[in-house]
């Protein structure tokens, strides 16, 4: 087993750091937010809740000029060993509890995977969790391209 990297008080500390940026980014990008449309929800209802896709905000960045910022804290985690670290700025979409961030076009595959965290947020601390099906199983890839 390897030693840990950080200590208890350090991963503490970045971990507040790091739920303060990620709450801070979803309100940054919540004002250029919006629902999804008629077509989305349709194409996604039999997957997800009707409160999820309600809930879920979109923005994409090629529209609004903005981008998926850096988190100030990678390197930090990068100082402490290393780690394997997705870069933000190479990401296709980041959600922010219910405020998915595109950095390219949105498509529905994508869209599908992020609502998958925006519901696991939704769900987290509830006992009864949705039943989510693989799209695949139920009418064949959302985008036209294989899975």
């Amino acid at each position: 087993m390897l030693p840990q990297k950080f200590s208890a008080p350090e991963l503490d500390a970045l971990v507040k750091e790091g739920l303060q940026w990620f709450h801070a980014q979803r309100e940054s990008f919540l004002p250029s937010a919006v629902p999804l449309d008629g077509s989305e929800k349709t194409s996604l209802s039999p997957f997800f809740p009707a409160d999820v896709l309600d809930r879920a905000r979109i923005v994409d960045c090629l529209k609004t000029g903005g981008k998926i910022p850096f988190p100030p804290f990678y390197e930090k985690l990068r100082a402490g060993g290393d780690r394997v670290l997705p870069d933000a700025t190479h990401m296709t979409a980041v959600t922010f509890v219910d405020v998915i961030v595109f950095n390219r076009q949105p498509t529905l595959r994508v869209m599908f995977h992020n609502l998958v965290h925006v519901t696991q947020f939704a769900f987290g601390r509830r006992k009864s969790r949705p039943k989510l099906l693989p799209y695949h199983q139920r009418i064949g890839p959302l985008d036209g391209r294989s899975v």
